[in-house]
């Protein structure tokens, strides 16, 4: 009896045992998981299946048109008759993926079946649109495809190769003289709509890049100021672009002493507009235009300001201009900052004259460069201009940093000492205060020196192909209040390649040496300096005991 009860049990085991395998089928190949999947043989076995279920979705549930089917990352669970669950991979023999279609936009239900029993759920097909950037400036366009409903990145603002030629009325543009360039304004549709870069896309469309023309004069008619050189510098500091702005005047204006330019990283030009010379009359005393410094004298600014063909800046002089002697430089370039400049410029057919200057306010000067203030010219003319103070000068260059860099133009025909001057002593260590290249011409340059124990050095440059205008060449005297002068202002050859050679000194008459040391007064100083190698490929003015 216990032997027949024994082998009940053992039968009975292995019933359990083929139940459970029964539910489990054969392996079959993998199915295609594309649209419309069935099995790997198109047949289902028949497996005791009581549900399916779907215990974690695919992990792409968005499609763009066009694209296949993917079941990566799907769990499906089946639960058999006698309730145990078992996974359901994409390779069992009966699984079946169906309903799915990408062809056209919309929600899509796609169906997995298995053992007779199935579980749903819903994928997205999203349009794809092209959207093209033209950039209006001869360069191939670009395709950006997105998705239906998402946003297009902005790309970076597209430029255009700048207008060439003149402007053809007087006015405010944007740019420089002869180069005035294409202003990016926005992206437009094809029906001249800008486009807000916060919509979605919902459709293919092009999208032209959109500028302002170069040449065409902007509008500043609405910010303070008595004329269009005020308005212009309000419409300047407001709207501040690396390529600066030129203002074209026709007719000559009586301008007030302007506030300090005192705004960074601008450029100011001021351009006479068709044939005949423009004045700009400075119509009470004062500074006409202090460049790179406000009322402080500290704070940092990079403003550049020019004037260039056929304007003349006047000042005012008792026997010209006004009742009254300016007393005051026309120009004051300074700044506070070491590490930014302000900046003067000048171009051909430019001119500063009728200016006097008769006080030691800023050494009678009519163009002051003092503190990191710098002084270009490429061009134009500095004439009939008046200081009568002692050891005066037209334009003055001093304190640390302060330069004067010549590639044209003339200094000459003023009343005073000298043309320039340049104050060694106030200058930093090695400092090239001067640079004469082209055919810049100085009548006359005063060197002076009266602080004995500071050991800083004044310099002019001579740039290769340096030719003074003048037969009579440039001279240079030098005003001393210390014998100790000479060891500390150098003349540099050309690109301080070389020593100075006979040939450069020829650029150069030098003209007397003055002291208010009555040992070397009234010296000529032919006579008892000579140019020698420094030993640093500097040629120095040295005294011949």
């Amino acid at each position: 009896m216990k032997k027949t009860k024994k082998l009940f049990g053992i039968i009975a085991i292995i019933a359990i045992i083929g139940l459970l395998f029964a539910g489990c089928g054969d392996p079959g190949d993998k199915i295609n998981d594309d649209n419309n999947n069935t099995g790997s043989n198109g047949t289902e076995n028949n497996i005791n299946v009581k549900s399916i279920t779907i215990t974690k979705y695919p992990t792409k549930m968005e499609y763009l048109v066009g694209e296949s089917f993917s079941g990566a990352g799907m769990v499906i669970t089946a639960t058999l008759a006698n309730d145990i669950t078992v996974p359901i991979s994409s390779g069992t023999d009966g699984y079946t993926v169906n309903g799915f279609s990408s062809e056209v936009p919309g929600q899509v239900t796609v169906t997995i079946t298995y053992g007779g029993k199935s579980a749903s759920f819903k994928i997205v097909v999203y349009a794809v649109f092209t959207v093209t950037f033209d950039k209006d400036n001869g360069s191939v366009s670009t395709d950006i495809k997105i998705k239906q409903g998402d946003k297009v990145t902005k790309p970076s603002d597209p430029s255009k190769e700048a207008f060439k030629g003149d402007v053809s009325e007087a006015g405010l543009y944007y740019g420089q003289p002869g180069s005035f360039p294409y202003r990016f304004i926005a992206w437009f549709t094809e029906d001249n709509k800008e486009w807000i870069f916060d919509n979605a896309v919902s459709q293919d469309m092009t999208l032209k890049a959109k500028y302002k023309n170069g040449h065409e004069p902007i509008d500043f008619s609405g910010m303070d100021g008595e004329n269009e050189i005020e308005k212009s510098l309000a419409y300047n500091k407001e709207n501040r672009v690396m390529s600066g702005y030129t203002l074209y005047i026709d007719r000559d204006i009586d301008l007030k002493p302007q506030p300090a330019l005192d705004w960074t990283y601008a450029t100011h030009t001021i351009v006479g507009f068709g044939e005949g010379e423009r004045q700009i009359k400075l119509s009470e005393k004062g500074n006409l235009f202090t460049v790179g410094i406000d009322e402080d004298f500290i704070s940092p600014h990079t403003i550049n300001l020019t004037i260039g063909k056929n304007i003349t800046l006047v000042g005012r002089s008792s026997g010209g201009n006004g009742n009254e002697d300016n007393d005051n430089p026309l120009i004051l370039i300074r700044n506070g900052n070491n590490n930014l400049y302000g900046a003067f410029e000048m171009l051909d057919g430019s001119k500063i004259t009728g200016n006097t200057n008769n006080t030691n306010n800023y050494s009678g000067a009519t163009v002051y460069i003092g503190h990191k203030g710098k002084f270009v010219m490429k061009g134009g003319e500095i004439s009939g201009n008046t200081s009568n103070i002692t050891n005066s000068s037209i334009v003055d260059v001093q304190y640390t940093s302060a330069r004067l860099a010549m590639s044209g133009g003339k200094i000459y025909n003023n009343n005073s000492t000298a043309d320039v001057i340049i104050l060694p002593d106030k200058l930093g260590y090695y400092d090239f205060c001067l640079t004469l290249s082209g055919n810049a011409y100085i009548q006359n340059i005063i060197m002076s020196r009266n602080d004995s124990d500071n050991k800083n050095k004044g310099f002019i440059t001579i740039e290769p192909g340096w030719i003074s205008d003048d037969p009579n060449k440039t001279t240079i005297n030098l005003i001393a209040y210390s014998p100790n002068l000479w060891e500390d202002v150098m003349i540099i050859g050309p690109n301080n390649s070389h020593t100075m050679q006979p040939s450069d000194i020829e650029k150069f008459t030098l003209g007397r040496f003055y002291s208010n040391n009555p040992e070397f007064n009234l010296l000529d100083i032919e006579t008892i300096f000579k140019i020698e190698d420094s030993g640093e490929n500097i040629g120095k003015l040295v005294r011949i005991d």
